[in-house]
């Protein structure tokens, strides 16, 4: 799944910001649960990031699915690195992340209206 809203501050093409890192990155979509898991610094520093286990880090491979309360966490840390990974690395088909596609679907957050506690009105 390719970020969304990455390049939505911009009115640039998006394609004249790729660096040749970028189109690597690209073409090199993350396919498997195990690339997943590399790409994210193995099962240790994963464990640590998301404060579980390493191994129940590793079970991920053992069963085929990374368990749906890590999605999105793992997508955005994903899209933070500038990696697109395949649907079905979560157990999606591409027509069920095809939501997650569209462009205005998760644009950057637009500031909050309501004030800090404390602020004056």
């Amino acid at each position: 799944m390719p970020c969304v809203g990455a390049y939505a501050h911009t009115d640039a093409n998006p394609l004249d910001l790729l660096t040749e890192g970028d189109i690597f990155s690209l073409m090199a979509q993350i396919e498997t649960i195990d690339h997943l898991i590399d790409e994210l610094g193995g099962p240790s520093e994963i464990g640590r990031w998301l404060n579980i286990g390493s191994n129940a880090v590793s079970n991920w491979s053992l069963r085929g699915e990374v368990p749906s309360g890590w999605h999105l966490r793992i997508y955005i840390e994903l899209c933070k690195r500038g990696r697109t990974v395949n649907p079905a690395v979560f157990g999606l088909t591409d027509e069920e992340a095809a939501p997650l596609m569209h462009r205005g679907r998760m644009a950057a957050a637009r500031p909050s209206k309501r004030l800090p506690v404390g602020a004056a009105a």
